[in-house]
Parts: C-alpha cells; sequence; structure tokens
C-alpha cells in the first residue's frame, strides 16, 4: 500500500503503523478526518502534515513511471515539471560523443555534384547532350578532377553531335557561374558555402575560327549565325515565325527601322551602327524614339503598332536557331530550339475559350512551340489573324467573367484555380504578346507593372491613379470631390458607404488622411487581394517582360501606344482610290472612325485585324462592287486586308450597315477560309 510504504520512509514505529491497517485507515479515509482524529494514529505534526500532502497529491501514472525506469537505465538525470536541470559539460561531451558512434554521415569522404554544360554562354539542354549529371567526387577532388569528368560526361568518344573537343575552350564555373578558383577543394567549398548540393559547369567557347580546321565547323544547334537577314515586315512569308522570344541578343548586330513613306506605311530595315546596343526607331519628323530590346514601339501617331524582330524565312532554315528556357534557381538562361516549319494547331470553342486556353498552356513547353489557332465550327485558317482574334476573345472573356474592376480590371481569385492554372494564365499572357503584340489594355496599370517589376516599384500616384480606374464613375466623382473638397455634409453618406464597401471602418475627415486611406484601399484592391495569381503570374512572364520594359515609363508608354485612336487607325489604313465612288467610300470609312468612342475603336480595329489593340503596321484596303444584300464590308484578319464596297451613296447608309455588322457577332467569326 502507497500510503504505508510512504509512512515507512519517513520511520514512523511500527506499532502506529499496525493501528492504521487495524483500523482500515487509507486516502480515502484521511480525506473525512480532523487533525485531531489522526493525532490518535501520528502524535507527530510532521507526520501528519506530510501525509495529508501525500494524499492531495495526483499520484503518477503508469507512463510516468515507465519513463522514470527508462531514464534510471539510461543514467540520466531525471527532469521534472519545474526542475529543469541540466547535464554538466563533461557528461554532455560524453552523450554526443555516444550519439555519433556508428553514424557514417558523419564521416563522408565524398560528396555530391551536379554538373551542367553552358556552350558560348547558354545552358545546353539534355536532348542537345547537356542536362544535369549528378556525380559523387571525393572532397579532395580539384577543378581538374572535375574538367576531366565533364569531358568524359559531356563529350564521349571526344565529340557531341559536330562539336570536338579540339575545337573548344574549357572551364569548369561554380554554382554562381563565376570561374572556380584551382587550389580548392570540393570538401573546402561545402565548407563555406554551407549549402545541400553544389552545382558546377562545364563552360565552353569556340576557339577562334582562324586557329581551327575548316571541316569542323560548329552544330548549327549550338552556335548562332550572327548575320541574321532581316527584311520588311510586309515582305514577310506569312508562315515566318517571329524570332524567339527567349532568346533575346540572337542578333548581335542591332537595326534601325526607319519609315520612310508615312502614307503607304512603307518601312526599310537598315543596319545601324556596330556600337548601337539597342533597337532605334527614327523619323524625320517624329518624337523622340522608345528604345526596348527585342521589340519595336513606334511612338508617333503615323504607325503607332508594335512589330516584332522577325529573320527570313531562308535565314531560319539555314540557322536552326534554337529556342529553348531553362529555370535554374529561379534566373532564366537562353538556348535556341528549331523552329517547327509546321506549326501545331490548337483547337478552341468560342463559347469555352477560357477553359480551353488555360488547359492548352498548362504545358510547360508551349512557349517553345511554334502554334496556330482554329476555331471549331469556323472555316479560318490561321495566317496570324486567327491567333490574334483568339488572345483578343480570352481577355475579353477572362476580364469580364474572372476579373474584379470596371474600366480597369484585376484577376479574382477563385477557388477553381490554383498556381497551376494561374501560371497558365501568365504563360498565355506572355505567348500572345511575344508572338503577335496582344496586350490586354484593359488590365490594371499598377497590377501590370507588380507583375513586370514587383509591388515595390507601384508608386502611391500610380496607385491612385489606377484605383479611378478601376472603380466606376459614380464613385471615382465622388473621391475626387471629397480629394477635392473634403467630406461634406452632403456627400458624407455616400463617403461612409464606399469606404465600407471596400472594408474600411474609420472614415477620414481631413484632405491628407482621406488620400492616405484611399492610396491604402487601393493597395488592398490591386495589390493584394490578387496577390496570389499576381506572384504565380509573375514566375511565367516577369522575366522575359522586365527585358522589354526595363523602366515604369516605358510600360505606360506602352499602355498608351496600343490604345487604338481614330488617327492612328486611318494612318495604317492603306488605299489606292481610282475613282470617285472608291475615294468617297474610303472618306466614309474615315468619318466613321473619327465618331467612334474608345470602346467602338477597339471593337472596329478587332474586326478588322482580329486584335482590340494596335497591333499590326498597316491594313491595306481593296475596293469591291458589292450591292444589295450582299454589300457588306468584308474583313480579312491575316492580311490584314478589307474590302470596302464603293456604291456607297451617303454617310448615313454607310454608318447604318457598319454598325450593324459590329453588333452582330457573326461578323467576328472567322468564316472565310
Amino acid at each position: 500500500m502507497d500510503l504505508l510504504n510512504f509512512l515507512k520512509k519517513r520511520n514512523v514505529p511500527k506499532p502506529q503503523l499496525d493501528k492504521l491497517l487495524e483500523d482500515k485507515i487509507d486516502s480515502d479515509a484521511l480525506k473525512y478526518m480532523t487533525d485531531t482524529d489522526l493525532a490518535e494514529y501520528l502524535p507527530a505534526k510532521g507526520d501528519r502534515l506530510a501525509l495529508k500532502a501525500f494524499c492531495e497529491k495526483k499520484p503518477e501514472g503508469k507512463k510516468q513511471r515507465l519513463l522514470e525506469t527508462l531514464r534510471q537505465k539510461m543514467m540520466l538525470r531525471s527532469r521534472r515539471v519545474g526542475n529543469e536541470d541540466t547535464l554538466d559539460s563533461e557528461e554532455k561531451a560524453t552523450s554526443e560523443r555516444n550519439h555519433l558512434e556508428g553514424n557514417k554521415n558523419a564521416a563522408k569522404s565524398s560528396r555530391k555534384l551536379e554538373l551542367g554544360w553552358i556552350h558560348e554562354g547558354r545552358q545546353v539542354r539534355k536532348k542537345n547532350g547537356g542536362g544535369t549529371r549528378n556525380v559523387v567526387f571525393d572532397k579532395t577532388a580539384t577543378k581538374k578532377d572535375i574538367l576531366e569528368k565533364c569531358k568524359t560526361l559531356f563529350f564521349p568518344n571526344g565529340k557531341v553531335k559536330s562539336l570536338e573537343l579540339k575545337n573548344l575552350t574549357f572551364n569548369i564555373l561554380d554554382f554562381k557561374e563565376t570561374e572556380f578558383p584551382d587550389d580548392l577543394t570540393v570538401g573546402e567549398i561545402y565548407d563555406q558555402v554551407k549549402m545541400g548540393i553544389l552545382r558546377f559547369n562545364l563552360s565552353t567557347n569556340l576557339k577562334d575560327i582562324t586557329d581551327s580546321d575548316e571541316n569542323s565547323l560548329p552544330d548549327p544547334e549550338l552556335t548562332l549565325n550572327k548575320e541574321s537577314s532581316f527584311q520588311s515586315a510586309s515582305s514577310l512569308n506569312t508562315n515566318t515565325e517571329p524570332e524567339s522570344f527567349e532568346n533575346m541578343n540572337a542578333c548581335s548586330s542591332p537595326l534601325t527601322m526607319t519609315p520612310q513613306d508615312v502614307t503607304s506605311s512603307s518601312m526599310k530595315f537598315e543596319p545601324a551602327a556596330p556600337s548601337s546596343s539597342s533597337i532605334t526607331l527614327t523619323q524625320d519628323n517624329s518624337c523622340l524614339g522608345l528604345h526596348v530590346p527585342g521589340i519595336l514601339i513606334h511612338t508617333y501617331d503615323s504607325v503607332p503598332a508594335i512589330s516584332f524582330q522577325t529573320t527570313s524565312f531562308d535565314a531560319i532554315q539555314d540557322q536552326q536557331m534554337e529556342f529553348v528556357s531553362a529555370d535554374v534557381e529561379n534566373n532564366l538562361l537562353y538556348e535556341r530550339l528549331s523552329p517547327e516549319l509546321h506549326p501545331k494547331t490548337l483547337k478552341v470553342h468560342r463559347v469555352n475559350i477560357i477553359a480551353e486556353m488555360v488547359e492548352y498552356f498548362k504545358d510547360k513547353d508551349i512557349l517553345d512551340t511554334n502554334i496556330a489557332f482554329s476555331f471549331i465550327g469556323e472555316a479560318g485558317s490561321d495566317q496570324r489573324g486567327v491567333s490574334r482574334e483568339v488572345y483578343s476573345a480570352f481577355w475579353t472573356d477572362f476580364l469580364t467573367g474572372e476579373a474584379d474592376g470596371e474600366e480597369s480590371r484585376v484577376p479574382a481569385i477563385n477557388t477553381k484555380w490554383q498556381e497551376e492554372e494561374w501560371n497558365s494564365v501568365g504563360r498565355i499572357l506572355l505567348k500572345g504578346f511575344t508572338d503577335h503584340a496582344v496586350f490586354p489594355l484593359k488590365l490594371n496599370k499598377a497590377f501590370t507593372i507588380a507583375l513586370i517589376h514587383g509591388e515595390e516599384h507601384v508608386s502611391p500616384e500610380i496607385l491612385l491613379d489606377s484605383f479611378m480606374t478601376y472603380i466606376c464613375h459614380a464613385d471615382r466623382e465622388l473621391l475626387k470631390q471629397v480629394m477635392a473638397e473634403g467630406v461634406k455634409t452632403e456627400i458624407k453618406e455616400d463617403f461612409i458607404d464606399l469606404l465600407d464597401r471596400f472594408g474600411c471602418k474609420s472614415v477620414p475627415t481631413e484632405r491628407g488622411q482621406i488620400r492616405s486611406q484611399i492610396i491604402q484601399i487601393s493597395h488592398n484592391q490591386l495589390i493584394q487581394k490578387p496577390k496570389y495569381a499576381l506572384d504565380k503570374m509573375k514566375d511565367i512572364c516577369q522575366g522575359y517582360l522586365k527585358t522589354l520594359f526595363p523602366s515604369i515609363s516605358t510600360i505606360e508608354e506602352m499602355f498608351q501606344l496600343k490604345k487604338p485612336t481614330a488617327k492612328r487607325i486611318i494612318n495604317i489604313l492603306v488605299a489606292n482610290p481610282t475613282s470617285a465612288e472608291e475615294s468617297k467610300a474610303l472618306g466614309f470609312l474615315q468619318q466613321f472612325l473619327r465618331a467612334q468612342n474608345d470602346d467602338s475603336l477597339q471593337k472596329v480595329l478587332r474586326f478588322f485585324t482580329g486584335a482590340d489593340t494596335m497591333c499590326v503596321d498597316k491594313i491595306d484596303i481593296t475596293f469591291v462592287n458589292l450591292s444589295g444584300f450582299e454589300r457588306r464590308v468584308i474583313a480579312h484578319t491575316c492580311g490584314p486586308v478589307i474590302e470596302l464596297p464603293s456604291t456607297y451613296q451617303t454617310y448615313p447608309e454607310f454608318r447604318k450597315e457598319m454598325e450593324y455588322q459590329l453588333s452582330s457577332e457573326e461578323s467576328f467569326k472567322m468564316n472565310i477560309a
């Protein structure tokens, strides 16, 4: 019995213990005994107090007793609540030594390394003989040992494709892609950087061609022809593929594009000076050119388009350029991939275009693929016009049904889309812009800047301006009045309602506080709410778009330049009327364009080109003699070419039929093969 054992430990005389046992005094009986009653059995007051404390103490469970036994067997000190004793230094050292006994990893003599291959500054993919190799090296291995192993792995039999060891120079780069010191060992580097696994790259470059044999020229898939031939966009084959958007510096010789004849939108490409490092636009009476690597942006109203550098079809065949992106430690490395002469065709339904496009673009290799589109149930063949229509239709539906806002919008987070789906949206944005210059201008400017440069580059002024386009017209006018005049009595209730709708529970009264409060709301609505979508889209497209738009001003100029205006559309119309009737019809079209608002101009441009933003350098007009029920404006978006009837007698007649065409969804379907 625990109670008697406890008293025995306190050396209570045996007669007193026998009396307790005889009268059946146990822990339950003690609960009802007074100190006077207990004194009959235990005269010593100290024994009585100790016994009461022992009975009131919660008995240790079986688990605690087992732990105590285990501690004793392990010769460790017991650690109870409130008594955190620590091992002295000698015991601790002994414990650590015992713990490491038999641990083979504690005394490894070798480490695993990742080996890759970089040729001419670009990562070589697995299919071209590169890729990542995992190799175990002794800790004492040096740069020489790694170099010899890389030569054996990446150049079996001394060559890969048409590259031979004798025609190359070699070096070993560390994980930062800097030169690996000769005197350091693998073990010493691991001790310095404390990383789980290190990566080294074999860096190769072609020797001077004058020192190499003429018959051992480099493989065109692994080296880039330094002299790419360029031609006017108007003379390119319709199947010509835009230059790889991940191969920014594929052409070492930049170009200057000079529009020679604004009325006909003819363009001439001329070699720029060798020292030039950017693509420059000039015009006799132009504004300053906008310099953006890899893209031509016109900053004048006469030719307000964005066109991409493209090589001729023959040059593509000769070069066999690669187009590959590799993501190594969140940095884009660029390679070249042979373009597909026959593009992969993706079929979509207009009514289900969002789901189908998102599913197609989950493929990570689609950015490297030459693709074309077709609408199911429509006869149109894609010569770039259908593709522009597909991307435009996607963004129209996406910003209508999957985004928040009014004049400008941001993606709305929903439960059905996770990381893979938002990555897919990022690929659609990047592919549409790089292949066809299609960019959704309704995407909020602050969100776009955060997407390309990060939210830290979104200034309070940009937030405020972007928020004004995000909210409806009535709220915008209310905020302008409040910021200018303060919270007056007649508008206070409306202002409180606006704050409540955006989750703001306090009502500022001073103008400075009002502006600060609105900026906070703007950041919450434009950056914080769509943050998950922003981050996942940014993972895909930030690296490349940041090189195209290195500053905030270039993004703002892109928004301004790609916005269709009547003047810009009229200036890219190319027509040669040969009769008074044809001149009259052309005048009706120009008058109609001048009368349209921004939304109508976007619709007109989409009808003509397939895109609702400025994406082409010219729109050719041919005149046809149609009358009666057959009379209508026919648009070939792939040209783009417009067939304009010359039989209109009055402008109201033309306007009526044109507005009817633009109001009909059938007019935008690709039914001309």
